[in-house]
This record gives structure tokens, C-alpha cells and sequence, in this order.
């Protein structure tokens, strides 16, 4: 995971890309199970389109840097 990615450059000082999970609508739904459910319709729809715009944004950092990206998908 990331914190093996930390040890093995032995710095925390670099650029990631970061989607969100949400959260579950039951309180008591544990985020883990959340986490590793099957994707409704809906899910994988917005997963697709977050997906394209995860390889624009990656686009963007590697053409124009990390500033320009961030102003862009922030």
C-alpha cells in the first residue's frame, strides 16, 4: 500500500491521485464490507467516469505539472 510506496522512495513528498468511497447509508454497515460489496449500476457508472477523469487529471501532471492539474480536478 502507500506506506510501503513511503519506504521505498523514503519520502511521503510526491504527487497522488485520490478518489473518494463515500460512505455507506447505514451507520452500522462496516466501511470495510462497504468498501470490498459489488458495485450497483449506478457505482459502476460513476466509477467509469471517475476513471476518465483520473487519466485526464494523470494527463494534465505529466503535459502541464501537478499545479495545473490541481487547479484543473480540485
Amino acid at each position: 500500500g502507500l506506506r510501503s510506496i513511503v519506504e521505498e522512495l523514503g519520502s511521503s513528498d510526491f504527487p497522488r491521485l485520490r478518489i473518494g468511497i463515500g460512505t455507506p447509508e447505514n451507520p452500522d454497515y462496516a466501511v470495510e464490507d462497504f468498501v470490498l460489496s459489488k458495485f450497483s449500476r449506478a457505482e459502476e457508472k460513476a466509477i467509469s467516469e471517475a476513471i476518465r477523469t483520473a487519466v485526464s487529471a494523470v494527463e494534465t501532471i505529466v503535459r502541464d505539472g501537478v499545479e495545473a492539474a490541481q487547479q484543473t480536478y480540485n
